[in-house]
């Protein structure tokens, strides 16, 4: 196996990338419209490369890998397959987790052999990444705290897939402009929730909006307001909202509708409810929002906490009010929030974070102090 380390990131001297370790990352999805496989391993391989690594996906029949990440793939198939690099060619193993799969708000078999399944795979590989201090905290807890575990924070969201618009989508994003034209509604009354309808092992999704109904209704009847919600079930969205009275409108996600439902926008929001599952969450949906020009409006949960006085949180009355209704207050917060993401969030210091790993696990003698994003 080479034995050059790797150097910190965004220098490009040294070996030619041919001679550098083998990094690579094997997504549990290897579709970019997936988010954590967007965000998590196709944006931060092009980080690396960026800065001179041998980054990138995993492919079977290629030299085996000095690392291997695996992006919430730790069935028993693939993570045999990680073990067997391990053994034959010294591959250290990373797994990269973003949710909480340990949590499952029933209890069904197929469930508790997930949990079975990650609780193995945290215990066979080298290293556990979690996105979050709260994932990092129960990973510690579930595994009785004997396993190496480090927190790198999720980069900017800043590259939706861009390809071809097909006609429904056309006809989808023409439905969201005459919506947002159709009504005098004031720009700052105009709404967006957007994220998954929500998974059958945890509550929440599209669920949380009915946390809001009265808040949201009151202002509406105060002066009018519309909600659009963008997201991947319009019978959830029935389910959960057909009874609503204000003005209400779904749209199914694609990279061009939502670009057009963040530009339509001032305010998104939100609604939480805490649970071991929403309580590991990441900050993607409030700082793709912010960094997209959108103030927030949240439920309070432990990734929030930095964005405390930029975002509104917990206070779905006055404090939404008060949003709503003061333009320079919405951009004073968006602009303070763009910046922090920007000097902490951004995909260079996330990918240093890799770094660091990648150098303490490879060549721990020259390793830089590891650095954490968060």
């Amino acid at each position: 196996m080479d034995s050059t380390p790797p150097a910190p990131c965004g220098e490009r001297e040294g070996p030619s990338v041919a001679n550098r370790p083998r990094l690579r990352f094997w997504p549990h999805s290897s579709d970019p419209l997936v988010a954590s496989t967007r965000i998590r391993c196709l944006q931060v391989i092009d980080g690396l490369r960026l800065a001179g690594r041998d980054a990138g996906l995993f492919v079977e029949h290629e030299p085996a890998p000095h690392a291997l990440v695996l992006g919430k793939r730790y069935d028993e198939a693939s993570l045999n397959q990680a073990l067997d690099l391990r053994h034959r060619h010294g591959t250290r193993l990373i797994l990269d987790l973003c949710d909480n799969h340990f949590y499952a708000k029933e209890e069904a078999p197929r469930w508790r052999a997930r949990a079975a399944a990650l609780r193995r795979a945290v215990q066979e590989v080298d290293l556990v990444v979690a996105s979050t201090p709260a994932l990092a905290e129960v990973i510690r807890q579930e595994t009785a705290g004997d396993r190496p575990v480090q927190v790198i924070g999720d980069p900017l969201d800043t590259a939706l897939p861009v390809g071809g618009v097909t006609l429904q989508q056309r006809w989808h994003a023409w439905r969201l402009r005459r919506f947002l034209a159709s009504r005098d509604i004031a720009p700052g009354r105009r709404l967006l929730w957007f994220g998954n309808h929500g998974a059958s092992y945890a509550d929440g999704g599209l669920q949380d909006l009915t946390r809001i109904e009265r808040p949201l209704h009151a202002h509406h009847r105060a002066q009018g307001l519309s909600l659009t919600v963008v997201s991947n079930s319009e019978e959830a969205f029935r389910r959960h909202l057909g009874h609503w009275t204000l003005p209400t409108l779904y749209v199914p996600w694609s990279p061009a509708v939502f670009r057009q439902a963040l530009a339509g926008h001032a305010i998104a929001i939100i609604p939480a409810q805490l649970n071991p599952f929403t309580r590991c969450k990441t900050l993607n949906r409030l700082a793709t929002a912010f960094y997209n020009g959108l103030a927030v409006a949240a439920d309070r949960i432990p990734s929030y906490e930095e964005f405390e006085g930029l975002a509104v949180l917990d206070d779905w009355d006055e404090g939404l009010g008060r949003l709503m209704a003061d333009a320079g207050e919405r951009e004073r917060r968006v602009q303070a929030a763009r910046q922090r993401l920007l000097q902490h969030h951004d995909l260079g210091t996330v990918c240093r974070a890799w770094d660091a790993a990648f150098a303490q696990l490879l060549h721990p003698a020259h390793a830089p102090q590891s650095v954490h994003s968060t």
